[in-house]
């Protein structure tokens, strides 16, 4: 564009009837007042030419921007007068103008379409993951659940066994308790067998190798402490030997397991006997019985010693002056230790 386009676009307003720098409504409605005065139709065709002139003088300026068309305010030859530099620099600056603001609303656009786009896929992508992870946790609770049954189910076989009168079938129970042990129907299962039916070294081998927790291993040694008259001494002493750290500290499990006729057996929980009170008189009448068991007789002196005298029953004191004149030196001196009538101070 330049100073001769300007001068074009001057005298279509011209022709039009109007100033330069109309707006695009003016120029609209000074078009049609024209056209339906010169039409051919109307005004006949000598006027053809008149028509062309309006025609293409609105075709020009209807086509201009509301910028371009109020630069084009001055009059025709006076193009370069404005402050601003010559028409075609000021258009040329508009024209740049409206080229950017294009570009800058073709970029909006084409963002907030990536944007529309991106919040479209995300907002799917995010629908995807919500039924994905619907469906996995419904997929875990069904297996879970298929797992809970399937173990309930196993659980029940392993107490019916436990429960059952022959003794294969409990020990062959005990051989597949270690995986449901921590069932709590499966403990009680235990505990029931272990009270309702006799127990064996096999069954007691079989219990310590489960590792039980120490509040529930008390309880089967208390079972077992109340029953241990039914075991034989090859099959109590090894259990004893494993729990006697557990029981030291438990005068009423000592005091049941003392009542099993196994010396071997006394010998072991007497030397672990630190309570104030004497062992029970049958225990005592039965380490005593055999005078041959010098060890198992002085660590009997030994707590003895410890408590009056003059309380001991008869029968005991009998025994305390029988061992004055023991052939174990050790023994005799513990005696004299005992004795009611020594006066030795040891």
């Amino acid at each position: 564009m330049n100073d001769n386009l300007a001068y074009k676009i001057n005298s279509s307003f011209h022709l039009l009837g109007l100033k330069p720098g109309a707006d695009a409504r003016q120029i609209r409605s000074a078009f049609r007042r024209l056209a339906r005065a010169y039409h051919p139709d109307v005004a006949g065709a000598f006027n053809t030419k008149k028509f062309e002139q309006i025609s293409n003088a609105y075709l020009l300026l209807k086509n201009l921007t509301p910028e371009e068309l109020s630069l084009c305010e001055t009059k025709p030859g006076h193009a370069a007068e404005n402050t601003g530099g010559s028409f075609f620099a000021r258009w040329k600056k508009s024209s740049a103008e409206k080229e950017e603001r294009r570009e800058a609303e073709l970029r909006a656009k084409q963002e907030a379409e990536e944007s529309a786009k991106e919040e479209r896929e995300r907002a799917i992508s995010d629908r995807i993951d919500s039924i994905l992870g619907r469906c996995e946790r419904e997929i875990n609770s069904i297996l879970k659940r298929k797992q809970n049954e399937k173990l309930n189910k196993e659980i029940s076989d392993i107490i019916i066994r436990l429960e059952a009168s022959r003794y294969e079938v409990r020990l062959m129970a005990m051989q597949k308790i270690s995986k449901y042990i921590n069932a709590k129907r499966v403990q009680e299962a235990l505990l029931n067998m272990l009270d309702k039916y006799p127990v064996t070294g096999e069954i007691l081998d079989l219990t310590d190798k489960l590792h039980l927790p120490r509040e529930f291993m008390q309880k089967v040694i208390k079972i077992v402490s109340d029953n241990v008259k039914t075991l034989k001494e090859h099959e109590a002493l090894p259990f004893i030997r494993k729990i006697i750290f557990m029981i030291a500290d438990n005068k009423n499990v000592i005091s049941s397991l003392l009542e099993h006729p196994s010396l071997k057996i006394t010998e072991l929980l007497i030397a672990r006997w630190t309570f104030p009170v004497l062992p029970d008189e049958d225990v005592l009448k039965r380490i005593f019985s055999d005078i041959q068991n010098e060890k198992l007789i002085i660590s009997t002196l030994n707590i003895l010693k410890k408590h009056n005298k003059n309380r001991f029953p008869s029968w005991l004191t009998q025994k305390i002056e029988q061992f004055l004149t023991h052939d174990n030196v050790s023994v005799r001196l513990w005696a004299k230790a005992v004795s009611p009538n020594e006066n030795v101070v040891k």
